[in-house]
């Protein structure tokens, strides 16, 4: 999976009162896939550390890693630290990625990436039936659904690269950290 692929399937947010959910260390997300050559992953979130006074979790994704927070936007990402350790200084560059809260239609960009809301839609996976907020990202030939369920996380994302079949992942279960 591409990278932008594996950070559309998984990532939450942390405190903030606008934010889908908080985010804490241990937190944990398993999933059933399709598409994918794994038929089930865990994600979770394994560290918290602070950079230039932000603080920042990390988010291990089918075995990648990726720096996630809150802002007042929405949750973001620190898109200079892909895979790598978060140093101290100096300030990591961020990228929107789920706008929240969002209206119907709106839109923005991350790189290349056209990333739309859609509103709230009540989609069933194995964990149960939920009404989520479903963000729709559009990588010219690619593309990706990625529906969150409020103070959870990502419960179902479906990615599409070229004329691959899609890789599709459904919560099965999820772990609240400490």
């Amino acid at each position: 999976m591409t990278r932008t692929a594996l950070v559309l399937l998984l990532l939450p947010m942390t405190a903030n009162a606008d934010a889908l959910f908080d985010l804490h260390v241990g937190d944990t997300w398993h999933y059933e896939t399709s598409g994918d050559p794994n038929d089930s992953v865990t994600n979770r979130i394994s560290e918290i550390r602070t950079n230039a006074g932000v603080t920042w979790y990390r988010l291990i994704e089918y075995g990648e890693t990726y720096w996630v927070r809150n802002s007042e936007s929405g949750q973001v990402e620190a898109i200079d630290y892909f895979e790598t350790d978060l140093p101290e200084q100096p300030k990591a560059q961020e990228s929107l990625i789920f706008k929240f809260p969002a209206t119907p239609g709106d839109s923005w960009r991350t790189g290349e990436t056209i990333i739309r809301y859609e509103g709230i839609e009540e989609i069933q996976v194995p964990a149960g039936t939920y009404k989520c907020h479903m963000y729709l990202f559009d990588m010219g030939a690619d593309f990706s659904k990625t529906c969150i369920a409020k103070d959870i996380g990502v419960i179902y994302n479906e990615f599409r690269i070229g004329d691959e079949p899609p890789r599709i992942s459904r919560l099965q279960s999820f772990a609240k950290g400490s």
